[in-house]
């Protein structure tokens, strides 16, 4: 009986043993040592986890070591390592077997064979992937990158690479292998196939499998390429045409190893396949083939397919070709919390009730069309768990067929995407508000790669640019549309991202087709990418509305600025008249003395000359009066000098001198003439901002009658090399919530102001890079205060003066 047990048990095809619960083996059959070389003794106690792959072997020991007392069935997967050393999957069953107490004194087990089946996953994982690339319309270099990705897991060593043929198939057009250097890739762009070529360019050419096993002593090819191919550290090629099933020759499908060597049988088959692939990729979808098996092969294979679903972590079921469920495996049943007989012969496949409602007619219709059609059918759908709760699934069906093309039965998957719908749905929402935020603040983003000319622009950059969505975009199309005279600044800050600096913010114009300019705003930061190329990665904003704002309150400030002056002529009036009528009432009566010195007997020469000097004086006098008045309200435009600011000062002083002691102000000056303080700027609105800081002043004390009405005009040079004029009065000061506002725009304490006066003025000092503010007074009123760069004179003197800004490449946004 006993022997009868030991053939039994090694009869059985896997590895028949017994454990204890710490891991320490009690007994192995010859097929374990027959597979991984150890011997029983030494595989015993824990030898035997020597030939477990490290990466498997704490999850393997804890499925059999669980926390706390229990007898439930233990089931893992594991790799183990055969006498060659390589490894293939194993399925782990086991039962525990308890003593009296109840506790588990050791684990019985059987581990099977299921290498084969994991590949046929990680294949079928593979095509899912890709066919959803496909579906999702995603670029065809990004699916051709990941099918290479696969097929270098799949097949372990070598490195994949797609040669795709132009149009006319008279040339290859590119390379996509992200594994192999861009130089050995670029070496194939553009080469006709008419000509003496590598492996691909002979396969491609003739249609036909090209092996190559050793690149050093085949000498088919020509020397470059062969010279080529060992720079790169490549011995062998194995290259195969994709051709579509109208004969259209698609491109080659090649694996390089860095070893001699020809494939074998089942390298020859995953080849067959994966150029398969490669051609559904390009044309269409198509994944049936892993599951392609004999029908004389279906009933023996179909006890170890059950076996072995129960622990795929995916819902798995089979149909009859009439939808009549037959199997469904162990994640299904848990996952649902029904049974096989709950959806057993309900007439159509898988509509059982835990679709959600409103997916029930999606789910139905794609299965009928797929079982009328007999083509494999994928969709998503929301599917109610054991709890409740519904999580989406991607479910794919797909026909097993018999040598005569007729389907026996249909298998399914699904697969749990829920996480990855609820990332997706979040991307998108993503993606939405970051369009809508550039939409309102007309922003786009950019990205070059600074060894191409090819720029990729969001969809807010095409549309300032006004390029179509689909315009393939390069620096030469950009420069095309830069205005040209702003085309120099471009060429300099693309040839400094080139040379690998950083560039600062710049704006430039751009010059419709239509003739029309825009105004932008360019800010980029480069930076260098994994694989060590530079790419620059920037924004551009739309600033024409802002610039043409700008402009347009420029103008509104300079009419402004003219309506203040004008304002000021009506409150001189007195001022001018006395100014005026000194100078004439002199000249008159000058001019009477002179004619009775002339008609004495004798004349009096002398005297009659220096009576017509006097005339003259005063005439001269009364002319300087009229033009510092029409200098300071006629309507012109800024006009930079060299002037002291001592004498532009006094001249202002001596234009509002009456009109000051008329208002009973008290006037001091605190200016040294002596030393002059030069700058350069606009005479007439510097003067304009020095008679607003006066009558201010004098308006401020208007109501004062407890102390004198005292003004200080001070002129000083300042330590940071600026030149200071403050006008200090006495009146009734400022709170400090008006000091805040005081330089607003149409903000007055006045009953009869504007509110314009201040802010017209600060706009002029700071137009001339200096700064205007007010101070409150230690006692009573307040002193206005504005300062100015100076520049030096010949004596000197400091001359830093502020002027407007001019370079050797002026900026073109200020030359518009």
């Amino acid at each position: 009986m006993e022997s009868e047990l030991s053939r039994a048990v090694g009869a059985l095809p896997g590895f028949v043993w017994t454990v204890f619960p710490d891991g320490q083996i009690e007994f192995l059959n010859q097929r374990w040592c027959a597979y991984t070389g150890l011997p029983v003794e030494q595989s015993r106690g824990a030898g035997w986890q020597a030939a477990i792959h490290p990466e498997d072997l704490p999850a393997l020991l804890a499925s059999w070591q669980p926390a706390g007392a229990t007898d439930a069935p233990a089931d893992a997967q594991a790799r183990v390592r055969s006498a060659a050393g390589d490894y293939r999957w194993f399925q782990f069953r086991a039962e525990a077997s308890t003593g009296a107490s109840g506790q588990v004194t050791q684990w019985c087990g059987l581990s099977t064979d299921i290498d084969v089946l994991k590949r046929a996953e990680a294949l079928l994982a593979g095509e899912k992937q890709l066919l959803e690339m496909v579906a999702r319309r995603r670029p065809m270099s990004d699916i051709l990158e990941s099918l290479c990705q696969f097929v270098e897991r799949a097949a372990s060593g070598s490195y994949c690479s797609l040669v795709l043929a132009d149009a006319s198939g008279t040339k290859l057009k590119e390379a996509i292998a992200p594994s192999l250097a861009p130089a050995f890739n670029e070496a194939v762009r553009d080469w006709p196939l008419d000509r003496v070529g590598g492996p691909c360019v002979v396969a491609a050419r003739d249609q036909t499998q090209v092996i190559m096993s050793d690149v050093v002593s085949d000498t088919r090819w020509r020397n470059s390429w062969r010279a080529l191919a060992q720079a790169h550290g490549l011995r062998s090629c194995w290259s195969t045409p994709i051709v579509t099933q109208a004969g259209k020759v698609l491109g080659t499908f090649a694996l390089y190893q860095r070893e001699p060597g020809r494939p074998n049988e089942a390298q020859l088959e995953l080849i067959r396949q994966l150029a398969n692939i490669a051609s559904i990729a390009i044309e269409r979808a198509q994944s049936d083939a892993a599951l392609r098996e004999s029908q004389a092969k279906l009933a023996e294979a179909e006890r170890e397919l059950q076996l072995t679903m129960d622990s795929i972590p995916v819902l798995v079921s089979a149909f009859r070709p009439d939808g009549t469920r037959t199997f469904v495996n162990q994640g299904w049943k848990n996952y649902t919390g029904l049974a096989l007989q709950d959806v057993v012969d309900k007439g159509e496949v898988g509509l059982h009730p835990n679709w959600h409602p409103d997916d029930v007619a999606i789910v139905k219709d794609k299965i009928k069309a797929s079982l009328a059609s007999g083509e494999p059918y994928p969709f998503e759908g929301r599917l109610r768990n054991a709890n409740g709760d519904y999580r989406w699934h991607f479910s794919r069906g797909v026909p097993l067929r018999d040598e005569t093309g007729g389907i026996i039965r249909w298998y399914s998957t699904s697969f749990d995407i829920h996480d990855r719908r609820i990332a997706e749905e979040e991307l998108r929402r993503s993606e939405t508000l970051f369009a809508e935020g550039q939409r309102l603040s007309s922003t786009g983003t950019f990205a070059w790669l600074t060894e191409t000319n090819r720029v990729t622009f969001s969809p807010e950059l095409h549309r300032i640019f006004e390029f179509a969505p689909d315009d393939f975009l390069t620096l030469g199309k950009l420069r095309e549309r830069t205005h040209p005279e702003d085309r120099v600044v471009m060429d300099m800050k693309v040839g400094a991202v080139r040379d690998g600096h950083d560039s600062p913010a710049y704006k430039i114009r751009l010059q419709m087709p239509d003739g029309r300019i825009k105004y932008i705003h360019i800010m980029g930061r480069l930076f260098r990418r994994q694989d060590g190329r530079l790419e620059c990665i920037g924004a551009i904003q739309d600033v024409t509305q802002h610039r043409l704002a700008e402009e347009a309150l420029d103008k509104v400030r300079s009419e402004f600025a003219h309506v203040t002056r004008a304002m000021s002529l009506g409150a001189l009036t007195a001022s001018i008249a006395h100014e005026v009528n000194q100078p004439l009432a002199g000249i008159v009566t000058n001019a009477s003395t002179c004619l009775r010195m002339l008609a004495a007997d004798p004349p009096n020469i002398d005297g009659a000359r220096e009576t017509a000097r006097r005339t003259i004086r005063d005439g001269n006098r009364a002319a300087d009066v009229i033009a510092r008045l029409r200098a300071l309200f006629v309507k012109k435009g800024v006009t930079n000098e060299t002037l002291d600011l001592n004498e532009t000062t006094r001249e202002v002083l001596s234009l509002v001198s009456s009109d000051l002691l008329r208002n009973g102000v008290s006037v001091r000056v605190d200016i040294d003439d002596t030393r002059p303080l030069v700058i350069t700027g606009d005479r007439v609105q510097l003067q304009q901002v020095i008679l607003n800081l006066l009558r201010n002043a004098s308006d401020a004390m208007s109501a004062v009658d407890d102390r004198t009405r005292s003004l200080l005009v001070s002129i000083a040079a300042g330590e940071d090399g600026d030149v200071r004029v403050s006008v200090k009065d006495a009146g009734v000061g400022l709170e400090p919530r008006v000091a805040e506002r005081i330089f607003d725009p149409f903000y007055t304490t006045k009953v009869d102001g504007m509110g314009i006066g201040l802010s017209v003025s600060r706009s002029i000092i700071e137009g001339h890079g200096g700064r205007l503010w007010v101070e409150r007074n230690d006692g009573p009123g307040a002193t206005f205060s504005f300062s100015i760069p100076r520049q030096e004179t010949s004596d000197g003197v400091r001359s830093d003066a502020w002027t407007l800004p001019t370079t050797d490449a002026p900026d073109p946004m200020r030359n518009a």
